[in-house]
């Protein structure tokens, strides 16, 4: 099974939530600088300030104790990212699970540390491939059919699913189906029956469609042209017959 042919579609969609958590991580540390910043701030000011009387002094003590921060939660004196070729990173799937699973017990997730999920490129480029497989088999065990008609070029029940893709010509003055070369194909083989049997290659409305062969495991994007095969392609047309090429034929 040919599974290079949807690890754009799979993997982008892993690679996207990673980004999300990291984006996520950057958001939280802005905040927690900002904080910090404001800290110093105020203590700072606190230096240079002489209290007034014992009340003002036991006041400003009292918020600086409210306000005041713990270095060891600083989760990374750099920037979180995901792992990169020789260079380990932060493993966000099972980092965000462990938070997930915490906060669904009602238990404190602030505490988990991002820098406790480290992993090699290798795992994560493992870990990504996995998620491929696994949503590639659920994804076949749902479509037990040979063919399926994509109206929008997409599976939309299972969106970030797909295949290789080939373009294919079918001509409406001859009735024939081509591959993008001009050769004629064999239209049961590759796209069924489906397009036929609900009218869409006599429909003057309908001009582009994509049949996804499950067996094949490619997309086929069909494209309606009016005019015939010699007009499209007249080299085709006009092409000399080879020797024994007519032999062939007969």
């Amino acid at each position: 099974m040919n599974k290079s042919t949807i690890i754009f579609g799979v993997g982008s969609l892993v690679v996207g939530t990673i980004l999300g958590y990291v984006a996520g991580y950057y958001a939280s540390k802005k905040k927690f600088d900002e904080e910090l910043n404001d800290i110093s701030a105020n203590k700072n000011n606190e230096d240079v300030k002489e209290p007034s009387n014992e009340s003002e002094e036991k006041k400003t003590e009292e918020t600086v104790e409210k306000v005041s921060f713990d270095p060891s939660k600083i989760v990374s004196p750099g920037p979180a990212k995901i792992a990169m070729p020789g260079e380990d990173g932060i493993d966000y799937v099972n980092y965000t699970k462990k938070v997930e699973e915490l906060k669904y017990k009602g238990e404190d997730s602030s505490e988990v540390n991002p820098e406790d999920f480290k992993q090699t490129y290798d795992e994560r480029i493992l870990q990504q491939n996995l998620a491929v497989s696994q949503e590639f088999e659920t994804y076949k065990k749902q479509r037990k059919k040979k063919y399926y008609i994509l109206s929008h070029g997409v599976d939309e029940d299972y969106p970030d699913i797909s295949f290789e893709k080939q373009t294919l010509f079918y001509f409406t003055m001859d009735d024939v189906l081509t591959d993008e070369e001009g050769n004629f194909v064999d239209e049961q083989k590759l796209i069924g029956n489906d397009l036929r049997k609900y009218g869409w290659f006599i429909n003057k409305n309908m001009t582009e469609t994509t049949v996804r062969n499950m067996e094949d495991e490619i997309d086929y994007d069909v494209k309606k042209e009016f005019t015939s095969f010699d007009d499209f392609f007249p080299e085709k047309a006009n092409a000399p017959i080879e020797e024994g090429e007519d032999d062939e034929n007969e």
